[in-house]
């Protein structure tokens, strides 16, 4: 575990991919870095690399421009990390300890898949946020759920079988950190890719999570509407934040505006120190 206290590791993780783990990671450390944190990155997904890429069109686009962009210092792991190896927690320790050592908040984003890599950096987490698309069918990594538990929402009786595997995956990690040196996760859930309308199914998760959410655990913070300029923006190196600057190259809008907002809801929910 970490050795500084007042360093907080914040990890990004869902056991379902395209669940915009990378784009709330990519958000929290840029927000952070604004607010005057020293900030650090990890990038876990040895494939993809997707903030690993966004940092360096981050940086380019800087050099391009003449823009004073901060940057968070970043690690990743090296691509023929071998899962397997017996030292895979011990590698993953290290890593993110030598930043923690310098750094106020350490954003770890980790593949949206199962492994030994992934569950040792849960269990080096103070903060979990889990981003879940607002689908019945990515709920289904948390736990399965039937008509009965919808319509009785925080009364649902969520029995052991019903707990889903990346659910198991997060107990797994509270369970490991607690012997370790008694410490917590807190887990947060954001729900990513909602329609901005407003919809049945949107009502109906969020009975869902309030059923699940005294029974596993966690609470919920916001959302993010899905909006394209997420991907517009990525190919720059820039966030939300950066849009309606000097030298941001694009008019602010009404739903910019409510985007920002929904992710400065997203870092107070972090509820840090300082």
């Amino acid at each position: 575990m970490k050795d500084d206290p007042q360093t907080t590791i914040v990890v990004v993780g869902n056991e379902k991919g395209g669940s915009g783990e990378s784009t709330t990671a990519i958000h929290l450390a840029v927000a952070l870095l604004r607010m005057g944190y020293a900030v650090a990155t990890v990038d876990v997904d040895v494939r993809q690399r997707t903030l690993t890429q966004f940092l360096t069109n981050r940086r380019n686009h800087a050099e391009r421009t003449g823009r004073d962009l901060p940057m968070p210092s970043h690690g990743a792991f090296a691509r023929d990390l071998n899962p397997l190896e017996s030292r895979v927690e011990e590698v993953a320790a290290g890593t993110v300890n030598a930043l923690a050592a310098e750094h106020r908040v350490v954003v770890v984003d980790t593949p949206g898949a199962d492994g030994f890599l992934t569950r040792a950096l849960h269990g080096l987490a103070d903060i979990l946020v889990t981003p879940l698309n607002d689908s019945f069918i990515d709920l289904s990594v948390f736990a399965r759920l039937d008509e009965a538990d919808l319509n009785n929402g925080r009364d649902a009786a969520i029995d052991d079988r019903a707990v889903g595997p990346y659910a198991r995956v997060v107990a797994e990690a509270r369970r490991r950190r607690a012997a370790f040196d008694d410490g917590t996760i807190d887990w947060i859930i954001t729900r990513t890719r909602l329609n901005p309308l407003g919809t049945r199914n949107q009502r109906r998760m969020e009975c869902a999570l309030a059923a699940l959410g005294e029974r596993l655990s966690f609470r919920c913070a916001g959302g993010f509407v899905e909006r394209v300029i997420y991907k517009e923006l990525f190919v720059d190196g820039l966030t939300l934040m950066n849009l309606g600057e000097p030298a941001g190259g694009s008019r602010l809008t009404m739903s910019h505006v409510v985007a920002r907002d929904e992710v400065r809801a997203l870092v107070g929910a972090l509820r840090l120190r300082g």
